[in-house]
C-alpha cells in the first residue's frame, strides 16, 4: 500500500526535525542528556502517526479534520526549518576562530548543507566571505568539504574554491586570494593563517598541481608580504622553478625585477633546495643571454646580491652538501672569483662532481700565476701532481702561460717526469725533458719565496 503524501511529509519533517536537535528516539540528546522538549515532541508525532494510520476506521468529517490539522503542523514545520537553515547561513557568514569551535561549524554544515548556499547583502556566500577576514579564514576547508559533500549547485564545484571574492579587483578567485592577499606585516595573523589555510587544502587534496599552475599562484605569490606562501609553493611545485616561462625565462629571472631583493632571496633559496645541482640556476641565463647572478648585481648592486647568494649557501654547507661552489664561478662567472673566494675560502680545496680540483678548473679557464693561484696551489700542493679527470691532463699541461707553467713545475717537477714514458724517467731525470736551462735550474732548486706566500694568503683570508 502506498503511503499517503501527508504521512511521507510528516515522517520526512520528524526526521529533519529529530536531527536537527541531535535527538536519538527516547528523548535524549546525541551526549545522553535527558530533554523534555524533545520528549514531548516525539511523544507528539507518535500520537499523530497513530491517528493517521487508523483514521480510515474513523468517520469522513474526523478524516477530513485530522488532515487539516497534519497539513498545518506540516507547514509550521517547514516554516520552522526554513527559518532555521537560514540562520544557520547568517551563522557561517559570521564564523569566528574565537567563539566557533570546528565541530560546532562542521555540525551545522552536516545538518544544514543548503546553508553553505545562503547569499548575504552583497551576493557572497559563506566560503567568499570567510576567505576574507583573519578570524574566519582557517575555516576554508570545512566550509570546502562541505560544499564538496552536499552541494549539487554547479558554481560550488570544487567547494567553492573557484568562485571570485567579491571585493577584489582584478577578480581572484578564492586559491588566488589565499595566496595575494596580506597585511601590513609578513608575520601578521591574517598572513599566517592564509598560509595554514593552504597547508589544510593541499592536504586534503583541494590544491592540485594544476591549481598551482593553471590559477598561477606562484606568481601571485610574489609580494614582500607573501613570500612565505610562495615559498611554500615553490616547495611543493619546485618544477616552477625549471620551466621556462613564455618570454623564455626562468622564474629566478623574473624575480630580479622586483624591487624587494627578498622575491629573488627566496626563489633562490628554495631552489638550491630542489635544484642543487643547478646551483637554483643562479648561474643559468635568460633569453637575452644574462645569468641571473648578473641581472641580480646589476638590479641591487654587488654586496647585496652576493650577501643574499652567501645566505641561501652557506659556506659551511658547501663541504657538507657538495656544493662546488668556486668551480662553477670559474666556468661560469670568472671575473667574480675574487669575491666568492672570500666568502667561501674552505671551498677552495673541494672537489666537483667529476672529481676536479679547482686549480683544473682554474687552469682551464686562464687563470693564470696570481694570489688566487698560489693560494690554491698551497692547500693543496699534491694536486699539481694529479690528472684532471675531465681532460686526463696534469695542471702544467692546462695553462696557456709559460711563466704559470714555469711555476707549476718548479714547484712539483714530479708531474713532469710522470708525464714522461717510464724509461726516460729513469735514464734521463729532469734535465733530460728538454727544458731551457732557467726552467731547469729552478726546477732543481725548487724556489719559494715564503713571504710572499704568506702576504698573499692574508690577502685572500683577510
Amino acid at each position: 500500500m502506498t503511503p499517503h503524501p501527508i504521512k511521507t511529509i510528516s515522517t520526512s519533517i520528524s526526521a529533519q526535525l529529530t536531527l536537527l536537535s541531535s535527538a536519538s528516539e527516547n528523548g535524549t540528546t546525541s551526549e545522553g542528556r535527558s530533554d523534555p522538549l524533545l520528549q514531548k515532541l516525539h511523544d507528539f508525532i507518535a500520537e499523530i502517526t497513530e491517528l493517521r494510520e487508523q483514521q480510515d476506521e474513523l468517520p469522513k468529517n474526523m478524516r477530513a479534520s485530522i488532515n487539516t490539522g497534519i497539513e498545518k503542523i506540516i507547514a509550521a514545520c517547514e516554516k520552522t526549518v526554513d527559518s532555521t537553515w537560514r540562520e544557520a547561513g547568517k551563522f557561517l557568514h559570521h564564523i569566528d576562530d574565537k567563539k566557533h569551535s570546528p565541530v560546532k561549524i562542521q555540525k551545522t554544515i552536516d545538518l544544514f548543507p543548503e546553508a553553505l548556499l545562503l547569499k548575504n547583502g552583497k551576493g557572497e556566500v559563506p566560503i567568499q566571505r570567510a576567505v576574507r577576514c583573519a578570524q574566519s579564514v582557517g575555516f576554508i576547508k570545512i566550509l570546502a568539504e562541505g560544499s564538496i559533500k552536499s552541494c549539487t549547485d554547479t558554481a560550488m564545484e570544487r567547494g567553492g574554491l573557484s568562485l571570485n571574492v567579491m571585493s577584489s579587483y582584478p577578480r581572484l578567485n578564492i586559491l588566488q586570494w589565499l595566496v595575494n592577499s596580506y597585511d601590513d606585516d609578513d608575520d601578521g595573523i591574517y598572513n599566517t593563517r592564509c598560509l595554514l589555510a593552504l597547508k589544510d587544502l593541499r592536504q586534503c587534496g583541494l590544491l592540485s598541481d594544476d591549481d598551482i599552475t593553471s590559477s598561477g599562484l606562484i606568481n601571485q605569490a610574489t609580494s614582500p608580504y607573501t613570500l612565505k606562501r610562495l615559498e611554500y609553493l615553490l616547495g611543493e611545485y619546485p618544477v616552477a622553478l625549471s620551466t621556462r616561462s613564455e618570454n623564455g625565462n626562468l622564474m629566478i629571472h623574473d624575480t630580479i625585477h622586483h624591487k624587494n631583493i627578498r622575491i629573488f632571496l627566496t626563489a633562490l633559496k628554495v631552489g638550491i633546495r630542489f635544484h642543487r645541482r643547478h646551483f637554483g640556476f643562479l648561474f643559468d641565463k635568460n633569453k637575452s643571454g644574462k645569468m641571473a647572478l648578473t641581472m641580480a648585481i646589476e638590479k641591487y648592486g654587488k654586496d647585496k646580491a652576493l650577501h643574499v647568494v652567501q645566505k641561501c649557501i652557506p659556506p659551511s654547507c658547501t663541504e657538507r652538501e657538495k656544493i662546488p661552489i668556486l668551480h662553477q664561478v670559474l666556468r661560469k662567472a670568472p671575473t667574480l672569483i675574487d669575491d666568492f673566494v672570500r666568502r667561501y675560502p674552505d671551498a677552495l680545496f673541494m672537489l666537483d662532481r667529476k672529481g676536479r680540483h679547482l686549480i683544473h678548473a682554474a687552469l682551464e679557464n686562464g687563470i693564470k700565476k696570481s694570489p688566487l693561484l698560489l693560494l690554491m696551489i698551497q692547500g693543496n700542493e699534491e694536486s699539481l701532481e694529479e690528472r684532471d679527470p675531465a681532460t686526463g691532463l696534469y695542471p702544467f699541461m692546462l695553462s696557456d702561460d709559460l711563466s704559470t707553467i714555469h711555476d707549476l713545475l718548479r714547484r712539483r717537477p714530479e708531474a713532469c717526469l710522470k708525464h714522461l714514458p717510464q724509461e726516460k724517467q729513469s735514464r734521463k731525470g729532469i734535465r733530460g725533458v728538454g727544458l731551457s736551462d732557467q726552467v731547469r735550474t729552478s726546477l732543481e732548486r725548487k724556489e719559494e719565496d715564503s713571504q710572499l706566500r704568506e702576504e698573499m694568503t692574508l690577502y685572500y683570508l683577510r
